[in-house]
């Protein structure tokens, strides 16, 4: 919970979706691709922030090629998801 309140918008983001990733995730190597649909909105929700904020961090995720975002679809690179549960421990 702590680090969920003290993170970035961006770090929020990535922890959620590596956490769905490692319950609903199908590997695609070499990216975890997400199996339940999500929209940018029920990401805010889960977050506390605004869709736009998670647009703006989603964005430069995939800018980063960390995240790969489709419609209602999400991936997040393998080697990424590797270091973020390694930080969560």
């Amino acid at each position: 919970m702590e680090k969920l309140a003290l993170e970035s918008v961006r770090d929020r983001v990535l922890h959620l979706l590596v956490q769905l990733c490692q319950r609903f995730g199908k590997a695609e190597e070499p990216f975890w691709k997400l199996t339940v649909s999500l929209s940018h909105q029920e990401i805010a929700n889960m977050v506390g922030a605004t869709r736009e904020t998670v647009s703006l961090a989603l964005a430069g995720l995939v800018d980063e090629g960390i995240v790969l975002v489709s419609r209602m679809s999400f991936a997040v690179h393998a080697s990424r998801m590797v270091d973020k549960i390694s930080e969560c421990k």
